[in-house]
């Protein structure tokens, strides 16, 4: 029985409510609410690359997404840093940084999807960046059009596993406290 299927004691549909549990989850599921794709959230790209950036920028502006633009990464990177943000478009090439450590360093320090967008394309950069925490891996050139489409994609899957998983969470928790998960705890 899916979650519309679901009914409390007097025979009415169960509402389950989406309960944030952190400030990014409130932030995620208010950014990539339904029926927005994504609008009003937060992108942070890190790139140096002025052939692009400004494009993508633009293009991620049209599509109702506030942008802001890093051209380097400052280590150590604080914790907080990147609260505003409901995504990261990073190039492991920016100046200042070695490679992969700027990407190793933002999924340390940040629970948020991260894109990587850069040069290089080989198999095992590719391969090392996903395997290091980046969501979805794009190669320069790209079609920017292409970039804001995936990070529209990556908010609403982000979104809906959030939503997901607060909702089993609060099964769980039901359960463990001998309540039926299907029962309105009201009945």
């Amino acid at each position: 029985m899916n979650m519309r299927q679901q009914m409390n004691a007097e025979g009415s549909p169960l509402i389950r409510r989406f309960v944030a549990k952190t400030p990014y989850e409130t932030r995620l599921r208010n950014a990539a609410g339904v029926g927005t794709a994504g609008r009003n959230a937060r992108i942070l790209i890190i790139d140096d690359d002025v052939s692009v950036t400004p494009g993508l920028r633009r293009l991620l502006q049209d599509a109702g997404l506030h942008v802001d633009v890093m051209t380097s990464l400052r280590f150590p990177l604080a914790p907080g840093m990147f609260d505003d943000y409901h995504a990261v478009i990073v190039d492991v090439m920016v100046p200042q940084t070695n490679g992969f450590d700027g990407l190793r360093s933002i999924c340390s320090v940040a629970r948020l999807p991260v894109i990587v967008l850069t040069a290089r394309g080989d198999e095992e950069d590719r391969i090392t960046g996903l395997a290091m925490g980046a969501d979805d891996y794009v190669v320069k050139p790209c079609r920017p059009r292409e970039v804001v489409a995936r990070v529209r994609a990556l908010l609403r899957r982000c979104a809906t596993r959030t939503l997901t998983d607060a909702a089993d969470t609060d099964s769980t928790s039901r359960t463990s406290e001998g309540q039926d998960p299907g029962r309105n705890s009201a009945a």
